[in-house]
């Protein structure tokens, strides 16, 4: 039984983090659109181009994030592959 509640935890995890990476990576887009506005408008003025290029830098930091949240997410569907595994060993056992 617990690990039918663990492997639904884990479940539970990787949407959550399913989310996360989604809503990041579409306000990733935005700010990199809204940064790329932002020099074109102004004509490439010298201040814009330095806070796009800020801006840049802040959003790879933000996919970096997104790596390591992935990374997670592969981690735990091991691990619910792995309780599927031993759950199937028990239920040979019996």
């Amino acid at each position: 039984m617990a690990s039918c509640a663990d492997e639904q935890s884990y479940e539970e995890m990787i949407r959550v983090l399913q989310d996360f990476i989604s809503k990041v990576s579409d306000a990733c887009g935005d700010m990199e659109t809204a940064a790329r506005d932002c020099v074109d408008n102004t004509d490439g003025d010298p201040a814009a181009e330095k806070s796009s290029a800020k801006v840049q830098q802040c959003v790879a930091r933000f996919r970096g994030t997104l790596e390591t949240a992935q990374n997670v997410i592969t981690y735990l569907e091991e691990e619910i592959e792995e309780i599927r595994r031993r759950a199937a060993q028990a239920d040979s056992i019996d």
